[in-house]
């Protein structure tokens, strides 16, 4: 093995960053990493860290990551999650991501943790049947169901006919509008094209 593991240090950052990156094109989001290098410094060296992570080196380069983090379990208690496990494509298959995993797992048993838990696409039958090989319960029958920042303040009220009618704070009118109008456009592929308006008002008839 040309590779060590260690715990990351915030010089790190940078490199883990740029893997985290990585990870979103592979998974098909490429424009989803909203963090900086800022903000993983501040969280994951603040006192207690909101996470740590486990970084494959080689010749003084970062080439893998594995960032986790604890959580708890109604059902099992101490719960430790592998949020993100990557390697650099051009550093696969020489077992890089393997003991990165190993790593996490080993430091769940060592701090007495119940559990370790992560999530991965359905598409990616290399990883699936990895973890499996490994012992892992694949979950088929569950879905991740997520609520991100700019819906926390914003609903939908009800449909009127062919309306939706929301309920928008002041701060995520230009987000809101943008985003109902791109989605209901691509609601449905059709031979004419979908017209889409959006109005804002105090009630629902000074808005039209």
């Amino acid at each position: 093995m040309n590779f060590t593991v260690r715990l990351a240090q915030r010089i790190d950052m940078e490199s883990v960053l740029n893997l985290i990156t990585e990870l979103a094109v592979f998974e098909k989001e490429p424009h989803a990493v909203d963090i900086t290098v800022d903000d993983l410094i501040r969280d994951g060296f603040s006192e207690p860290p909101k996470f740590r992570v486990f970084v494959a080196e080689q010749e003084n380069t970062i080439i893998g990551i594995a960032l986790f983090y604890e959580r708890f379990s109604t059902w099992k208690g101490r719960t430790l999650h592998l949020e993100d496990l990557i390697v650099t494509k051009s550093k696969h298959k020489i077992g890089a991501g393997k003991a990165l995993y190993t790593a996490v797992l080993k430091y769940a048993y060592d701090h007495h943790f119940n559990r370790v838990a992560w999530e991965v696409i359905d598409w990616n039958k290399n990883a699936i049947d990895f973890y499996k090989s490994t012992g892992a319960t694949y979950l088929n029958d569950w879905s991740v169901v997520q609520m991100n920042k700019e819906n926390l303040k914003s609903k939908l009220i009800m449909q009127i006919h062919d309306e939706l009618l929301l309920e928008v704070h002041q701060d995520e009118i230009d987000y809101i509008s943008k985003m109902v109008i791109e989605n209901m456009r691509d609601a449905m592929k059709l031979d004419v094209p979908i017209e889409i308006d959006f109005g804002v008002g105090p009630s629902w008839y000074e808005a039209h």
